[in-house]
């Protein structure tokens, strides 16, 4: 059996490509760890979504070689599971992200959810 992330089957390549994206995205984010001094509750406000993504990088290499014994098998369940897997780590990154970009958090406090602006020196 080939356990090689390079030759997988194309039903699991959106996997290894969105954790390769995760990575990527991660690395970048340890940059802006160092440039961007705003914080959110005493944390740099790019560590969640760096976190988040060294840990769907994880996750999706290790789906992905989880997966590839059962290739021949499923292979409209395996293609339906891949691509759901793909779609909720983009939008879940996409998200976070973008909170972390603004600077805002949500807290979800009763009925109303409370948006929290992030501090920083540059104000």
């Amino acid at each position: 059996m080939n356990t090689s992330l390079l030759s997988v089957d194309r039903r699991i390549k959106p996997l290894v490509r969105i954790g390769t994206a995760c990575l990527v995205a991660g690395t970048v984010m340890v940059g802006l760890l160092a440039v961007d001094d705003r914080t959110l509750g005493d944390a740099n406000v790019w560590l969640k979504p760096m976190k988040f993504a060294f840990s769907f990088w994880m996750y999706n290499w290790t789906l992905a070689l989880i997966l590839m014994p059962l290739t021949g098998e499923r292979g409209r369940f395996l293609s339906a599971a891949t691509w759901v897997n793909v779609v909720t780590t983009s939008i879940e990154m996409f998200v976070i992200t973008v909170q972390a970009g603004r600077g805002v958090a949500r807290t979800s406090i009763g009925p109303r959810f409370l948006i929290r602006p992030c501090s920083s020196e540059w104000e």
